[in-house]
């Protein structure tokens, strides 16, 4: 191998370096408006998963964040299974969630009882509520397992109760 070889070599891998970088496509841009539990979620998203570069527009002043407690938007989320499939994309933040929130376990073991509209007609026995056959699985449909969960806290019959400024805070954490 002479010299003359070996730097041609090296100047055609240069070259190739060079156009490589030039074929790469710049991320795309999105722009999501309001940052509420939404638009927060829709921006982690389209950051994490789909590599867009978001910027995030509030009409509201910066001194009231979403991530405080406001008293006009003051209730409570219950993040069942179909919102887990987003917290659980972010196992940190998921974990998060767990410990800041109130587990809601449904009514598994509560006896209900209905009371007919009509005071003439007697009050019937209470009956009780028989979990769902998804309490007696050990995966739930994701195929975790669900085997170190109390029964009725199975993935599928667990929601977690968490104020609304909690919720974005979580997502803001897992952005920064």
């Amino acid at each position: 191998v002479t010299m003359k070889t070996l730097s041609s070599f090296l100047l055609l891998i240069i070259a190739i370096g060079t156009n490589v970088n030039a074929l790469q496509q710049p991320r795309q841009q999105a722009i999501v408006v309001g940052s509420g539990p939404v638009g927060v979620a829709t921006s982690l998203i389209l950051a994490t998963n789909h590599n867009y570069d978001v910027t995030l527009l509030e009409s509201s002043p910066a001194s009231s964040t979403q991530t405080k407690y406001d008293p006009t938007k003051a209730f409570l989320y219950n993040v069942n299974g179909r919102g887990q499939r987003l917290t659980k994309m972010f196992p940190e933040m998921h974990q998060r969630m767990v410990e800041r929130s109130v587990i809601s376990k449904g009514f598994g073991g509560t006896k209900l009882t209905i009371v007919p509209a009509d005071p003439a007609e007697p009050i019937p026995e209470q009956k009780a509520n028989v979990p769902a056959a998804a309490d007696k699985e050990d995966n739930d449909d994701d195929g975790n397992d669900n085997k170190s969960m109390p029964s009725g806290e199975k993935a599928g019959n667990v929601g977690f109760w968490i104020p609304r400024h909690e919720m974005v805070k979580l997502m803001v954490e897992e952005i920064e």
